[in-house]
Formats: C-alpha cells, sequence, structure tokens
C-alpha cells in the first residue's frame, strides 16, 4: 500500500553512508568466505586424514581477499628524496646497517653489491649431478656464519643424513666416501670429526618433511621467530607438492615460481630455489647453459630477481659428450674441475660468468683467484 510505499522513500540509504554499507557487505562476504573454506575442511576431515598445513593455507587464502589495503603513501620524489639522500650518504660512510646475506663467493658478492637483500628471489639452474645442491649448501652455511641468524635448507630430493654428510666433507677436505668406509684413514676421520663439530656452531637447519611453500612458509616463520632467519633455499622446485590451478607444466612452475616470490616478500628474507634444466642445453656444443633452458622457463625469467647457471665442461667429458681438453677443464694442475657461475639475470646489475673450482671428491666449489683454487 502507500504506507509501505511511503516508508521505502522515506528509510532509502542516502550516499552520505555509503561506505558503512560497503564494510557491512564485505564483512558479511568474509564471513561467508570464512564459513565456505571451514565447510570444505570440515568435509575433508570428515572424509579421512587431514593435511594440517593445507587446510590453515586454504583459510588463509580465503580471507585474505578480503584483508584490508596497507594506507597510500605520499610517493613523490619531493615527498621522499631527502630520507633517501641521508641513507645512501649513511651507507657511504659506513655507517647504515644493511640486511645483507652474502653468498660466501666475493665476486658474487660485488656482482650483487654486497649479496642478497630481504625479499630478493633467486633461481640456481644445472643438469642433475653438476653441483646445486653443493653449491646451495655453501652458500647456506655462508650466510649463516657471516649473518649470524638460521639458514634453513628444505631438501626435496635427498636424506638429510646425506646432506650433513656432504657438508661435512667439504668442511674437512676429506673425501665424501670417508663417512661410509669401514676401513678408512685414521686422520681422515679425526678431520671429518673436528669439522662435524665445528658445524655445531653454524645455525643451518635441514628439513625434509616440508613438501609445500606454505608449510615451508610456516616453520620460517617459527624459525625466524625463536633465533631470527637470513635465508632460505629450496632443493629443488620440481619435487614441490603444492595443489596448483594449472593444467599444464608451464602453468604448474609459473604458480610456483610466483608462490616462491611472496614467500620471500612474507618472510622478509632471501629465497634461494634450485631447478633443473632441460634437455635442450645438451643439443649444441659445448652445452652451455641459458635462461631459456630453465625448464618452462618463460615464469622464472619474468619472476625471479636472480639467475645462476651452473657449467662445468668436465661434466660431459665423463659422459663422453666432450673431448677432453685439460686447460679448459681443470684450474692449474690442481685436479679441481674448471666450473663457470653464470649471473644469468641480474635486476640491479651485470651479467657476466664467474669462475669456480669443482673438487669432486668433496663436493665442494671453491673461489678462483689470480688463476688458482
Amino acid at each position: 500500500g502507500v504506507a509501505y510505499l511511503s516508508g521505502l522513500i522515506r528509510d532509502v540509504p542516502t550516499a552520505v553512508h555509503v561506505e558503512h554499507y560497503a564494510e557491512i557487505v564485505l564483512g558479511h562476504a568474509a564471513r561467508r568466505a570464512v564459513i565456505d573454506a571451514a565447510a570444505g575442511v570440515v568435509r575433508d576431515a570428515h572424509a579421512g586424514p587431514v593435511d594440517v598445513e593445507a587446510a590453515a593455507a586454504s583459510l588463509r587464502r580465503a580471507v585474505e581477499p578480503f584483508a584490508a589495503e596497507p594506507p597510500a603513501g605520499d610517493g613523490f620524489f619531493a615527498a621522499a628524496m631527502d630520507a633517501h639522500r641521508a641513507r645512501v650518504q649513511a651507507r657511504w660512510d659506513g655507517t647504515l646497517v644493511e640486511r645483507v646475506v652474502p653468498t660466501g663467493v666475493g665476486a658474487i658478492d660485488r656482482l650483487l653489491m654486497g649479496g642478497f637483500r630481504s625479499g630478493d628471489l633467486a633461481f640456481v639452474g644445472g643438469r642433475p649431478g653438476s653441483g646445486k645442491t653443493a653449491w646451495v649448501l655453501q652458500l647456506a652455511q655462508a650466510a649463516a656464519r657471516r649473518t649470524g641468524e638460521a639458514a634453513l635448507v628444505v631438501e626435496l630430493e635427498m636424506s638429510a643424513e646425506a646432506v650433513r654428510d656432504r657438508a661435512i666433507a667439504a668442511e674437512a677436505g676429506v673425501a665424501f666416501s670417508v663417512a661410509y668406509d669401514r676401513l678408512g684413514d685414521r686422520a681422515k676421520r679425526e678431520a671429518w670429526l673436528e669439522a662435524s663439530a665445528r658445524l655445531e656452531a653454524v645455525p643451518v637447519a635441514i628439513e625434509t618433511r616440508l613438501r609445500t611453500t606454505d608449510a615451508v612458509a610456516a616453520h620460517a616463520e617459527r624459525l625466524a621467530a625463536e633465533r631470527g632467519l637470513g635465508l632460505v633455499c629450496i632443493d629443488h622446485l620440481d619435487y614441490l607438492a603444492d595443489r596448483t590451478r594449472g593444467e599444464t607444466a608451464e602453468q604448474r612452475t609459473a604458480e610456483l615460481t610466483r608462490r616462491c616470490k611472496a614467500l620471500a616478500q612474507r618472510l622478509g628474507c632471501p629465497v634461494v630455489v634450485l631447478a633443473q634444466l632441460n634437455r635442450e642445453v645438451e643439443l649444441t656444443k659445448p652445452y652451455t647453459p641459458t635462461l631459456r633452458h630453465f625448464r618452462n622457463s618463460g615464469a622464472i625469467e619474468q619472476d625471479t630477481d636472480y639467475a645462476f647457471l651452473l657449467y662445468r665442461r668436465r661434466y660431459y667429458v665423463d659422459k663422453g659428450m666432450l673431448d677432453p681438453d685439460p686447460a679448459a677443464d681443470f684450474v692449474g694442475d690442481s685436479g679441481k674441475h674448471r666450473v663457470e657461475l653464470l649471473v644469468a639475470k641480474n635486476r640491479n646489475g651485470e651479467v657476466r660468468g664467474v669462475e669456480l673450482a669443482w673438487r669432486p671428491e668433496t663436493m665442494s666449489f671453491h673461489e678462483v683467484t689470480w688463476g688458482t683454487a
């Protein structure tokens, strides 16, 4: 009737209150999202065993779209330049305290202006057996020693025991086989034991049970709260078990890469991810890798801040794919293999190769200085 229609006109919301009404709508939408996500978790729990980390991640993703946006700041040069000048001048005179994670290789640190910084994502690529795991393990130890903060190595390919054996052998300068030789040399065993004692003081954590980026994030946040976290390394990308929406390998890699970048930004520390190179790298001699040789490389090229590629010529000689060349294969007469660590992407600097030496028996890399290792 007329009275009802009059009431509608009298009580109609006005534009003055539109923000308040929008907040009500968003609040109810957020509640519905949480209810739907929680109902899904309940259904899964009734159906069988529940992955707790995945359930928590599902709930978190359900409400993330409704999170408040950070307040917009004044991004003009005029508003920020005084503070920016002061920061750079403090860096010049040595009074600025920056959170920089060194790689342990002087030439690489110079290219990276001291090392990795908070939120950086780096990829390390190489063919199977080229030394990727060994290099990232040495990187984690160098970071932990220099910063005093924990370095987390998420190992998805090998056992934690095998990783520790590699770390001790490299630290001791003895062959990896020493830990397994029942009739070994006493002096080498003593060196192995002394190295294991030294590594106890290095805050590197090896974790083999963190199968998804959400699980890595949860564990890393606990570690950061307990003792500080300087670096996260994941070995390797293809073994992450995240559920992704993509149907193709390229789409899956793209989503995993984005999640790794989000992980670095969320944790506020560098994240280094190992990745395999595709077989195309072995189609053309001398088999030098490039960015496009990362498996499903498009997203990696786009999202990573740094990309490193390991090239060891002797690797292909041992496989019978190249003829021996002592000058190109070895560093002087040291018996160490010559390795080129190619900096294939450097968001803030030069792209070039750095020479390293690989000692096969200890599975360790060494910096080359003035032609020696």
